[in-house]
């Protein structure tokens, strides 16, 4: 009896329960660093079978993705950034005019390999009950530089 198999690479039509059977793809313009894929969104394509049973079957319409899907249709691969956290000192939440600003630090996410450079970042921002000469207060704001450093292994 025939069953769908969701197997790494797509699903598959067809395949007999217990036979092993996967869908090869390739993915356009993979600039891949330290074995990892920048975010953003990819073109992927079925590109064959693999398994101990693949000789068995064949990639056709009818068998891959869902009943008619044409094999020329390309799906799409999407990563996602990666989430960073980052934390400060809680008793450096507030300053004196003239004082350093506060650092905050990466708790968090980054990934052997990779660097991430913070930088912190004076905005104004309307404060209400605040008595300041222009109406105007400042608070703490950060942005994050992701740096990836490849590693040549001989």
């Amino acid at each position: 009896m025939a069953t769908r198999c969701r197997r790494r690479g797509g699903n598959l039509y067809g395949v007999l329960a217990g036979d092993t059977v996967s869908v090869t793809t390739a993915i356009a313009g993979v600039p891949a660093s330290n074995g990892r894929m920048p975010a953003g969104q990819y073109g992927i394509h079925a590109t064959g079978l693999a398994g101990a049973e693949a000789g068995n079957y064949a990639l056709s319409p009818e068998n891959f993705g869902a009943p008619g899907l044409p094999l020329s249709r390309s799906g799409q691969l999407t990563v996602l950034p990666r989430s960073l956290q980052r934390a400060m000192d809680p008793g450096s939440l507030s300053i004196t005019y003239g004082d350093t600003l506060p650092q905050l630090r990466l708790t968090g996410g980054v990934l052997p390999g990779d660097e991430v450079f913070m930088t912190n970042v004076v905005v104004p921002t309307q404060v209400q009950g605040l008595p300041v000469l222009d109406g105007r207060d400042t608070a703490l704001s950060t942005s994050l530089a992701v740096a990836r450093i490849a590693t040549c292994r001989g």
